[in-house]
Order: C-alpha cells, then sequence, then structure tokens
C-alpha cells in the first residue's frame, strides 16, 4: 500500500506536469505554478515517511514503568490489572494490542494500512500532519484544474461557440456541453 500511495502522488503530479502546467504557462506565464505543489508534495512525502518509520510508542518490559504512570484508568475502558494475553504483562492506561504487527502500542488509535504502522502516542502528530499536508495537496490539484479549464474556455472563447446538434441544428454552447467536451 506504500507503494501504491507512492504511485498515486506520483501519477497525480505527472498529470499536472503535462496537462496543467502547459496551459498555465501559456496563459500565465510570468507566474511560479511550481513551486507550492512541490513543497506540498515534498512536505507530503516527509510526513508520509515519518508515519511510516516512527515509533508508536511501543511498549517494552523495559519501558513498561514509564507508560503505566502517564494516564489513570478510567474504569470504563481501561481498568487496572489488566493483562496483554500476547505479550503477558500488564497493560497501561490507554493502550492497546495491535493484532497486526503483534505488539502492545501506548496510546494506540489504529493500525494503518497505508502506512503498514500503527498510529500511537509517540507517532500520531506525523501521521495528522501526513493527512493534513494530503488534504492541501488534494486542495491544490481541484483549484489548478479548474483554474486550467477556465483559463482554457475564457482565452479561447469557448463560450462563444456554437455546437451542431445530431438534428442540424446549430445552438450555442451551453455550460453542460462545454463542461462534457472539456473533460
Amino acid at each position: 500500500m506504500q507503494l501504491m500511495f507512492v504511485l498515486i502522488v506520483l501519477l497525480g503530479h505527472a498529470v499536472f506536469l503535462f496537462d496543467m502546467l502547459p496551459i498555465l504557462y501559456k496563459y500565465e506565464f510570468e507566474k511560479n505554478h511550481v513551486v507550492f505543489p512541490m513543497f506540498v508534495a515534498f512536505t507530503n512525502f516527509f510526513f508520509f515517511h515519518m508515519s511510516c518509520t516512527a515509533d508508536p510508542g511501543e511498549i517494552t518490559p523495559s519501558n513498561l514503568e514509564k507508560y503505566s504512570d502517564i494516564y489513570k484508568f478510567d474504569y470504563k475502558l481501561y481498568y487496572p490489572k489488566t493483562f496483554c494475553r500476547t505479550c503477558h504483562f500488564m497493560k497501561p492506561a490507554r493502550s492497546k494490542h495491535c493484532s497486526i504487527c503483534d505488539r502492545c502500542v501506548y496510546r494506540f488509535d489504529h493500525h494503518c494500512i497505508w502506512t503498514n504502522n500503527d498510529v500511537g502516542g509517540l507517532n500520531v502528530r506525523y501521521f495528522i500532519m501526513f493527512l493534513l499536508t494530503l488534504v492541501f495537496m488534494a486542495a491544490n490539484g481541484v483549484y489548478v484544474a479548474s483554474h486550467c479549464l477556465f483559463l482554457y474556455v475564457e482565452k479561447n472563447d469557448i463560450m462563444k461557440a456554437s455546437v451542431l446538434l445530431n438534428s442540424g441544428e446549430i445552438q450555442p454552447v451551453t455550460f453542460q456541453i462545454a463542461f462534457q467536451w472539456l473533460v
């Protein structure tokens, strides 16, 4: 899934590079259209790497005492003297055992299949930043794609054109026809 994510992002940027960038530089040659998308992409890849490789807070017998004193038991979800059946030690409050990674994790949230790592107390900040930069990347992609379409329509006078229907009738281009033709 990690390779799949990288391929999806790289293919999205290939569309930007080969389809959108020529339109942007044709009609807005004075602006720099590369810096922000590349900055967001590299920032996203950095936080993706950190989410994949950072320790989520694996609990071992050597650091069990450190994690046992951080949170108090709430007696609703987390009870004292609860043993992990797999790791064979008393679980600290707000920790859970990941069945996929086969380890107890401090402040366990979930196992992410995209990062192939647990999201826990020590790497949650990297995971959240990964998601935020992913949202910025997607929003920027939508903005740039729609901006390219509007530039193309405006500079080529698409809305002033006419279309020949199957019936032989000539009709002015509507927004629906222009959108269908562009997409």
